[in-house]
């Protein structure tokens, strides 16, 4: 038997289990808490009307804000134009 490649073999089985357990606590840790934020952080991303439950949901609603802002502010910008205008 070949004592060299034996203990390569045993090393290489060695650090996959260390990286599967460390990332098994990571992957653990993760779905925990999806966004990562603190407690004071997430009641007021929350006030502010955006969706905290996942990181796509953040995403999508801090869109859906940014877009009714944007159009707000086009709408009023238009009145703006049309008193100017007059």
């Amino acid at each position: 038997m070949n004592n060299k490649g034996f203990g390569g073999l045993i090393g290489l089985l060695l650090t996959i289990a260390i990286i599967c357990f460390m990332a098994y606590f990571m992957f653990k840790q993760y779905t925990a808490k999806p966004t990562g934020m603190t407690n004071e952080t997430q009641e007021i991303v929350n006030q502010a009307g955006i969706d905290t439950s996942s990181q796509i949901g953040i995403i999508s609603s801090t869109k859906s804000i940014l877009k009714s802002a944007q159009d707000s502010e086009s709408t009023q910008e238009q009145q703006a134009a049309n008193m100017i205008a007059r």
